[in-house]
Protein backbone atom coordinates (compact mmCIF):
# COMPACT_ATOMS: atom_id res chain seq x y z
CA UNK A 1 0.00 0.00 0.00
CA UNK A 2 2.84 2.56 1.06
CA UNK A 3 4.77 1.39 -2.38
CA UNK A 4 1.55 2.73 -4.35
CA UNK A 5 1.08 5.57 -2.17
CA UNK A 6 4.97 7.06 -2.77
CA UNK A 7 4.85 5.97 -6.61
CA UNK A 8 1.59 7.77 -7.40
CA UNK A 9 3.21 10.30 -5.54
CA UNK A 10 6.06 10.87 -7.54
CA UNK A 11 4.14 9.98 -10.73
CA UNK A 12 1.71 12.88 -9.90
CA UNK A 13 4.43 14.99 -8.98
CA UNK A 14 6.53 14.87 -12.33
CA UNK A 15 3.62 14.55 -14.32
CA UNK A 16 1.81 17.38 -12.61
CA UNK A 17 4.71 19.69 -12.34
CA UNK A 18 5.68 19.09 -16.06
CA UNK A 19 1.86 19.77 -17.05
CA UNK A 20 2.11 22.90 -15.19
CA UNK A 21 5.34 23.71 -17.12
CA UNK A 22 2.81 24.83 -20.19
CA UNK A 23 1.30 27.04 -17.83
CA UNK A 24 3.84 28.64 -17.13
CA UNK A 25 5.50 28.65 -20.27
CA UNK A 26 2.38 30.32 -21.85
CA UNK A 27 2.36 32.77 -19.28
CA UNK A 28 -1.26 31.31 -18.16
CA UNK A 29 -0.19 31.59 -14.59
CA UNK A 30 2.71 32.92 -12.60
CA UNK A 31 4.36 32.51 -9.42
CA UNK A 32 5.26 35.09 -7.35
CA UNK A 33 8.48 33.05 -5.74
CA UNK A 34 9.48 31.06 -8.45
CA UNK A 35 11.88 28.37 -7.21
CA UNK A 36 12.46 26.02 -10.09
CA UNK A 37 11.74 26.77 -14.08
CA UNK A 38 9.22 29.52 -12.72
CA UNK A 39 7.32 27.25 -10.79
CA UNK A 40 7.16 27.67 -7.03
CA UNK A 41 8.94 25.08 -4.84
CA UNK A 42 5.76 23.45 -3.50
CA UNK A 43 4.09 22.72 -7.06
CA UNK A 44 5.57 19.01 -7.51
CA UNK A 45 4.90 17.64 -3.99
CA UNK A 46 1.41 19.25 -4.00
CA UNK A 47 1.05 17.80 -7.49
CA UNK A 48 2.22 14.30 -5.58
CA UNK A 49 -0.30 14.59 -2.49
CA UNK A 50 -3.29 15.83 -4.82
CA UNK A 51 -2.58 12.54 -7.07
CA UNK A 52 -3.32 10.60 -4.32
CA UNK A 53 -6.21 12.44 -3.17
CA UNK A 54 -7.99 11.95 -6.95
CA UNK A 55 -7.32 8.82 -7.26
CA UNK A 56 -8.70 8.25 -3.78
CA UNK A 57 -11.66 9.23 -4.82
CA UNK A 58 -11.76 7.72 -8.31
CA UNK A 59 -11.62 4.29 -5.69
CA UNK A 60 -15.37 4.91 -4.71
CA UNK A 61 -16.79 5.28 -8.26
CA UNK A 62 -15.08 1.89 -9.40
CA UNK A 63 -17.82 -0.92 -8.05
CA UNK A 64 -20.03 1.28 -10.74
CA UNK A 65 -17.57 0.86 -13.58
CA UNK A 66 -18.03 -2.20 -15.17
CA UNK A 67 -14.36 -4.43 -14.98
CA UNK A 68 -14.58 -5.15 -18.96
CA UNK A 69 -15.32 -1.79 -20.04
CA UNK A 70 -12.81 0.38 -17.72
CA UNK A 71 -9.95 -2.20 -18.22
CA UNK A 72 -6.74 -0.40 -17.24
CA UNK A 73 -4.55 -1.35 -20.46
CA UNK A 74 -1.79 0.72 -21.61
CA UNK A 75 -3.32 1.61 -24.35
CA UNK A 76 -6.01 3.49 -22.90
CA UNK A 77 -4.24 4.62 -19.89
CA UNK A 78 -1.32 6.51 -22.90
CA UNK A 79 -5.05 7.59 -24.81
CA UNK A 80 -6.16 8.99 -21.49
CA UNK A 81 -2.65 10.55 -20.48
CA UNK A 82 -3.11 11.92 -24.35
CA UNK A 83 -6.53 13.47 -23.83
CA UNK A 84 -5.59 15.25 -20.41
CA UNK A 85 -1.79 16.37 -22.02
CA UNK A 86 -4.01 17.63 -24.89
CA UNK A 87 -6.72 19.62 -22.60
CA UNK A 88 -3.64 21.13 -20.70
CA UNK A 89 -1.98 22.38 -23.97
CA UNK A 90 -5.14 24.05 -25.00
CA UNK A 91 -5.45 25.67 -22.11
CA UNK A 92 -1.96 27.22 -22.66
CA UNK A 93 -2.88 27.88 -26.62
CA UNK A 94 -6.29 29.71 -25.92
CA UNK A 95 -6.22 30.79 -22.44
CA UNK A 96 -6.83 34.68 -24.03
CA UNK A 97 -10.10 32.80 -25.15
CA UNK A 98 -11.78 31.81 -22.12
CA UNK A 99 -15.38 31.52 -23.43
CA UNK A 100 -14.15 29.35 -26.31
CA UNK A 101 -11.89 27.35 -24.21
CA UNK A 102 -14.62 26.08 -21.66
CA UNK A 103 -16.84 25.71 -24.56
CA UNK A 104 -14.31 23.46 -26.60
CA UNK A 105 -13.50 21.46 -23.09
CA UNK A 106 -17.31 20.91 -22.35
CA UNK A 107 -17.39 19.64 -26.07
CA UNK A 108 -14.36 17.16 -26.19
CA UNK A 109 -15.93 16.07 -22.54
CA UNK A 110 -19.08 15.39 -24.24
CA UNK A 111 -18.04 13.48 -27.15
CA UNK A 112 -15.81 11.62 -24.97
CA UNK A 113 -18.83 10.42 -22.33
CA UNK A 114 -20.77 9.62 -25.10
CA UNK A 115 -18.90 6.67 -25.86
CA UNK A 116 -18.33 5.69 -22.70
CA UNK A 117 -19.80 2.76 -20.28
CA UNK A 118 -21.47 3.53 -16.85
CA UNK A 119 -21.55 7.25 -18.24
CA UNK A 120 -23.14 7.83 -15.04
CA UNK A 121 -20.70 7.00 -12.31
CA UNK A 122 -18.21 8.54 -14.93
CA UNK A 123 -20.34 11.68 -15.69
CA UNK A 124 -20.72 12.40 -11.67
CA UNK A 125 -17.01 12.13 -11.06
CA UNK A 126 -16.37 13.90 -13.38
CA UNK A 127 -18.56 16.81 -12.30
CA UNK A 128 -17.19 16.45 -8.50
CA UNK A 129 -13.46 16.24 -9.81
CA UNK A 130 -14.18 19.73 -11.68
CA UNK A 131 -15.94 21.31 -8.70
CA UNK A 132 -12.88 20.73 -6.09
CA UNK A 133 -10.05 21.15 -8.01
CA UNK A 134 -11.98 24.42 -8.91
CA UNK A 135 -12.53 25.38 -5.27
CA UNK A 136 -8.77 24.01 -4.20
CA UNK A 137 -7.16 25.97 -7.12
CA UNK A 138 -9.20 29.21 -6.21
CA UNK A 139 -8.43 28.58 -1.86
CA UNK A 140 -4.63 28.47 -2.94
CA UNK A 141 -4.83 31.34 -5.39
CA UNK A 142 -6.51 34.01 -2.71
CA UNK A 143 -3.56 32.98 -0.36
CA UNK A 144 -1.38 34.71 -3.18
CA UNK A 145 0.73 31.58 -3.80
CA UNK A 146 -0.13 31.88 -7.57
CA UNK A 147 -2.02 33.70 -10.17
CA UNK A 148 -4.16 33.13 -13.43
CA UNK A 149 -2.85 36.21 -15.73
CA UNK A 150 -6.12 36.18 -17.35
CA UNK A 151 -9.27 35.75 -15.15
CA UNK A 152 -11.63 37.84 -17.67
CA UNK A 153 -14.57 37.66 -18.27
CA UNK A 154 -16.06 34.97 -16.01
CA UNK A 155 -13.77 34.28 -13.16
CA UNK A 156 -14.84 31.00 -11.22
CA UNK A 157 -13.85 31.74 -7.42
CA UNK A 158 -10.06 33.06 -8.55
CA UNK A 159 -9.81 30.44 -11.41
CA UNK A 160 -10.55 31.13 -14.92
CA UNK A 161 -13.45 29.88 -16.61
CA UNK A 162 -12.56 27.06 -18.53
CA UNK A 163 -10.23 25.44 -15.19
CA UNK A 164 -13.33 23.12 -14.15
CA UNK A 165 -13.14 21.56 -17.87
CA UNK A 166 -9.85 20.91 -17.48
CA UNK A 167 -10.69 18.84 -14.34
CA UNK A 168 -13.28 17.22 -16.79
CA UNK A 169 -11.03 16.15 -19.00
CA UNK A 170 -8.88 14.46 -16.11
CA UNK A 171 -11.16 12.46 -14.51
CA UNK A 172 -11.26 9.29 -16.50
CA UNK A 173 -7.39 9.15 -16.44
CA UNK A 174 -7.99 9.13 -12.26
CA UNK A 175 -10.56 6.11 -13.09
CA UNK A 176 -8.51 4.45 -15.05
CA UNK A 177 -5.02 4.87 -13.08
CA UNK A 178 -7.18 3.96 -9.83
CA UNK A 179 -8.33 0.81 -11.21
CA UNK A 180 -5.11 -0.10 -12.73
CA UNK A 181 -3.58 0.50 -8.85
CA UNK A 182 -6.28 -1.52 -7.33
CA UNK A 183 -5.47 -4.32 -9.70
CA UNK A 184 -1.60 -3.94 -8.63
Amino acid sequence: MLKRILALFFIGAIGGAMCDQIHVRFGVLFYPEPFFLGQAWWVAPLFGIVANVIIAGAYLFLPRLAPEAWKPDAGRIITAIIWFAGAYLLSGLLFKYPVYLAALYFIFWIVRIVKTENRAAVIVFSILLALAGTIVEGLISLTGAFSYAFLAPFPIFHTPVWLPGLYLHGAPLALLVARKMKLI
